[in-house]
């Protein structure tokens, strides 16, 4: 993992992105690049629904649990405001509103998401009403 994607480490060109400064890479869940990446664009504007959309398309993305996405924006909530209040400068502080933010959209959209070795698969819902995975803006649990 990179996990450092500020905008002097993403290089854009006509044929992608390059990732560059790799002086601390580590290991962790597939998952968590795209999420790191995700705050960059919200930074950048983007809203949480957009960056998300953008994160879909990374296969770890879609195999990666709601629990886990979910606990994942939490503590990027958590950690994004213990260092703004450590060294409260500006972009510290919009960085973890911007954590915030994408932790409230989790916690409403991520309880109805299915991973992608669920398509097409069914199940039943709280209530007891038989639910199906399929694509809608994302893999999601839908009512048959």
């Amino acid at each position: 993992m990179h996990t450092d994607f500020n905008p002097l480490n993403v290089l854009m060109t006509a044929d992608g992105a390059w990732v560059i400064d790799w002086a601390w890479p580590t290991r962790g869940a597939a998952f968590i690049d795209p999420t790191c990446f995700l705050l960059r664009l919200m930074l950048g504007g983007h809203t949480a629904a957009q960056a998300e959309a953008w994160a879909q398309q990374c296969t770890s993305w879609g195999e990666t649990s709601d629990k886990a996405i979910n606990v994942f924006a939490v503590a990027c909530a958590r950690l994004y405001d213990e260092i703004a209040r450590e060294d409260p400068q500006p972009w510290k502080k919009h960085f973890a509103a911007v954590a915030h933010d994408w932790a409230e959209y989790c916690s409403q959209k991520h309880s109805a998401r299915c991973p992608h070795a669920d398509a097409g698969m069914t199940g039943v819902a709280g209530d007891g009403k038989t639910i199906i995975c399929e694509n809608n803006n994302g893999l999601r649990w839908e009512p048959t």
